[in-house]
């Protein structure tokens, strides 16, 4: 079946290139990912609706569409707990070490801080 998504913003076309493109460079050609492809209707169709979704809206999203992607890939990152093995905590605050995962808010670090809750967002 064929779908459409209309979308006009520019921002919202760059984001949906980018999508096509994450698919097409990261998946085998003609293997099947059925609850990634919903996914990926389910994200153009929300940006359609929107009409011309916020940048902020376009990256929450996306970052939410590129972790599916490694989860559905084997490749799942783990925000649920921190490097110690300790569990991430609503109240908390943390920072994501690329090369580590998640670490409680450490004197020297120069990344974002993010709160506990956040992990909870699906």
């Amino acid at each position: 079946t064929q779908r459409q998504f209309p979308l006009t913003a520019p921002t919202a076309l760059r984001a949906a290139l980018y999508v096509n493109e994450l698919l097409l460079r990261l998946l085998p050609e003609r293997d099947p990912h059925p609850e990634l492809f919903d996914r990926y209707v389910d994200l153009l169709t929300g940006w359609a609706r929107t009409g011309a979704p916020s940048v902020d809206t376009l990256a929450c999203s996306l970052r939410r569409y590129e972790v599916a992607v490694l989860d559905d890939l084997g490749y799942g990152l783990v925000f649920d707990e921190t490097i110690d093995g300790d569990p991430v905590l609503p109240g908390g605050n943390y920072q994501v070490d690329p090369e580590q995962g998640v670490v409680p808010v450490r004197r020297g670090l120069d990344w974002p801080v993010v709160g506990g809750e956040a992990h909870h967002v699906p």
